[in-house]
């Protein structure tokens, strides 16, 4: 067994040395990235400002037209929560359900590490008693032999 789990680590060694180009791809994107954020740093600057100016923009004129839409569709929403709440409530009375499955399972589970106990000792005493016979047998067949070798000798 040892054998061959070390003749599987070599053979993983020796692959992972041969095809596992992970650590060095990672460390070329890294030196990659690095660079091209030194280079590029300046020459984005400009890109910004147009993200900017939106934003400015979109704060002016549209948080008005979007406080307006949530003051007419707020009674809407209250429903749907109404609703997501009740649906919750099922999900609770149902996870008392699986509470009470959860406990018949550990009942289950206590009972079969019992019956697990039950079958352990059993076999135990039967291995005491194979072994106790065995040195009986061994006894006799030693007494038999040493009977045997006292009369040729005789």
């Amino acid at each position: 067994m040892t054998d061959k789990k070390s003749t599987f680590d070599l053979g993983l060694e020796v692959w992972s040395r041969l095809f596992d180009h992970r650590p060095f791809v990672r460390s070329e994107v890294k030196y990659f990235v690095h660079n091209f954020e030194l280079k590029h740093a300046e020459a984005r600057a400009p890109d910004l400002e147009q993200p900017l100016a939106q934003t400015r923009e979109l704060s002016g004129t549209r948080i008005g037209r979007c406080r307006e839409l949530l003051v007419t569709s707020l009674p809407a929403l209250q429903q749907d929560a109404e609703l997501v709440t009740s649906q919750c409530q099922v999900a609770l009375q149902a996870a008392t359900l699986s509470d009470k499955a959860r406990d018949r399972v550990a009942e289950l589970q206590i009972e079969r590490e019992h019956e697990w106990g039950r079958f352990l000792s059993q076999l135990e005493r039967g291995r005491a008693e194979l072994e106790s016979e065995f040195a009986q047998k061994e006894a006799d067949l030693e007494a038999y032999y040493q009977r045997t070798e006292r009369r040729q000798l005789a």
